[in-house]
Order: structure tokens, then C-alpha cells, then sequence
């Protein structure tokens, strides 16, 4: 059996009452009537984890039913909804890694975030949040995400895989991802050459559209090729350019 010690006059002798107790969840008094264990000497509250943790999660039930909030087991059946980790939802949202794994242990969200939650359950607004920040996500992440939308809108949605194979966009995401990092670049790289039907067949366009590209390359051109080439070939593509300079 467990002993307890009252921090007072160091009593060992407890007893457990129920009685109203006040917490404070957020800056907000909340009344919640509980058990909670007392020094029989001296009659000082003693810390008892089990009686005292319920206690505050009965505060924070009260708490979210009064302010509408979603509860943890709403923010799981989210998450699965949408097919999504607690660290993939936390980085599509900009929240801190571990955020969402807090929120479906029982920690209260802040208001802000709290709001964003609520909004996703739409799957018209999380297709909308998730076509504004998708390189959040990982490659894989990104195609579970789009499964899900499209069970859920009943319509397909356009994979940011399928954008890349528009020579358009998949130039502006490289020339995006070269003003973030070299690492930036370089997942811009993969994921360009997996839209367009992987290493091989890349490497085939690239070794014909080379033959009548590099004849006319300015110089400077022809370092930019040579670039590319060196970070091609770190990657393990080896795509094969012979540039030659204008004459």
C-alpha cells in the first residue's frame, strides 16, 4: 500500500474527501467537485497524483465544453481522417513538432490553434491549407494527404507529383527551392525527376535534349549545365551532359 506524507507537518496519516475544488485552466476559475486527499493532523491538502490528476482533467473537460473546443479523441479521429501523423498534421499547420501529440494527451489548445483545428474539419478547408503549404510535407506524406481529400471531396485532387511534370512549375519550384538551401534543392531535384517518370527515363530525355542543347550554350550557360550536372551526379542520377561552348 502506498504512504503518504503531508508536506506540512509530515503526517503520515491521510484521509480522502470529496469536496469542491478551484483550478485555473488558461487564466479561467473552474469549479470541480472531486476527491482529493488531506493530512488528518493538520488538515492541509496532500498530493496524491492519481485523485489530483483527475481532477485536472475534469477541469479541462469543463473547460472545453464550456469554449466549444475539440476534445482529444476528436483531434485523433482528425488526424486519421485526413491519414496524417501527429508530427506530418504539426508541420502541414506550422505548429511546433510535438504540438499535436500534446493536444491528443489532454493538453488545452490555445485559441488560435484551436480555431485552425476546427477549421480543417472541412475537408474543402483542409485542401485548401494543404494546397498553400504542401512543402511542408514529405513526398510520402503528401500522397496519403491527397488520397484522403479525394475519398472525402468524392473528386480526385491534383497531386503536386502530376504539377511537376508541367516544365513551368517544376522551374519555379527549383528556382524557390534554390533561394531556401542546397539541401532545398536537392529534394526539388528528386522530387522533379520522380513526377517525370524516375532516374531512367529522365536520364534518356536528358541524354537526347543534350545532343542539340549544349551545341548552343553561351559560356555561362554552360557553367550553370555543369552545376547541375555536379549536383545530378551527388544524387546518384548521373545524367550525362557534354556542353559545348557557343561559337
Amino acid at each position: 500500500m502506498k504512504l503518504f506524507k503531508c508536506n506540512q507537518c509530515e503526517s503520515e496519516a491521510t484521509r480522502v474527501v470529496e469536496r469542491d475544488e478551484i483550478c485555473r485552466v488558461k487564466g479561467e476559475e473552474i469549479v470541480v467537485h472531486g476527491a482529493v486527499r488531506l493530512c488528518d493532523a493538520c488538515g492541509e491538502r496532500v498530493f496524491d497524483r492519481a485523485l489530483d490528476s483527475a481532477i485536472f482533467q475534469e477541469a479541462f473537460e469543463i473547460y472545453r465544453t464550456r469554449h466549444e473546443m475539440m476534445t482529444p479523441a476528436d483531434i485523433v479521429r482528425l488526424r486519421e481522417m485526413y491519414d496524417m501523423t501527429q508530427r506530418s498534421l504539426s508541420a502541414l499547420l506550422g505548429l511546433g513538432e510535438v504540438t499535436i501529440h500534446r493536444y491528443e494527451k489532454g493538453s488545452i489548445p490555445d485559441e488560435a490553434h484551436h480555431q485552425l483545428l476546427r477549421l480543417i474539419r472541412d475537408p474543402r478547408n483542409m485542401k485548401q491549407v494543404y494546397s498553400e503549404n504542401r512543402d511542408r510535407l514529405s513526398p510520402s506524406a503528401q500522397r496519403k494527404l491527397e488520397a484522403a481529400l479525394g475519398t472525402l471531396l468524392g473528386e480526385p485532387v491534383e497531386t503536386f507529383e502530376h504539377q511537376l511534370q508541367d516544365p513551368v512549375t517544376a522551374a519555379l519550384y527549383l528556382d524557390e527551392s534554390a533561394h531556401d538551401s542546397a539541401h532545398a534543392l536537392l529534394r526539388a531535384l528528386r522530387d522533379i525527376v520522380t513526377a517525370n517518370g524516375g532516374v531512367s527515363t529522365v536520364a534518356r530525355k536528358a541524354a537526347i535534349d543534350s545532343k542539340s542543347l549544349t551545341s548552343v550554350l553561351s559560356e555561362e550557360e554552360s557553367r550553370e549545365l555543369h552545376t547541375l550536372q555536379t549536383i545530378l551526379d551527388a544524387m546518384g542520377l548521373r545524367m550525362s551532359f557534354t556542353a559545348k561552348s557557343a561559337a
